[in-house]
């Protein structure tokens, strides 16, 4: 298997609000692995994210405090240009979009032990020759 590798990125800073739209960058095609990294203000309430997206992790420094950062993930079926996410209070916001090709897809921290909200850890077998790490 190729090793995985970030084709394009990009990101940015919005004012206020409970919509918030994530621009993906040009190149995106069927295939590739979509990884939205969702910073907000937010210290109370939820997100929307659209269907077919798969949670990664919500982190923040302590349960209910902000800032938050949440983070997505989707293999692209087709060309696709952006999604938006929903939050339950206005809030701003800020994202990174990666897009990666030759990826398996993500090993999702909650699903792993890992529990960022108070600060527990615990660690990751990882098996594959091939990881691309992103932190």
């Amino acid at each position: 298997m190729p090793t995985p590798t970030i084709a394009s990125s990009t990101s940015q800073i919005s004012g206020a609000g409970s919509t918030h739209s994530i621009a993906f960058p040009s190149g995106v095609v069927a295939g590739d692995l979509v990884v939205v990294l969702f910073l907000t203000e937010l210290d109370a309430g939820g997100y929307t994210i659209p269907a077919g997206w798969t949670d990664l992790s919500d982190i923040s420094p302590a349960l209910g405090a902000y800032p938050r950062l949440k983070s997505i993930w989707r293999r692209v079926n087709d060309v696709e240009f952006g999604i938006t996410i929903g939050t339950t209070n206005s809030t701003e916001s800020g994202y990174q979009v990666l897009v990666i090709k030759d990826a398996s897809d993500p090993i999702a921290a909650g699903a792993t032990g890992f529990h960022f909200g108070n600060n527990m850890f615990s660690p990751v077998t990882v098996t594959a020759d091939d990881v691309l790490f992103v932190s």
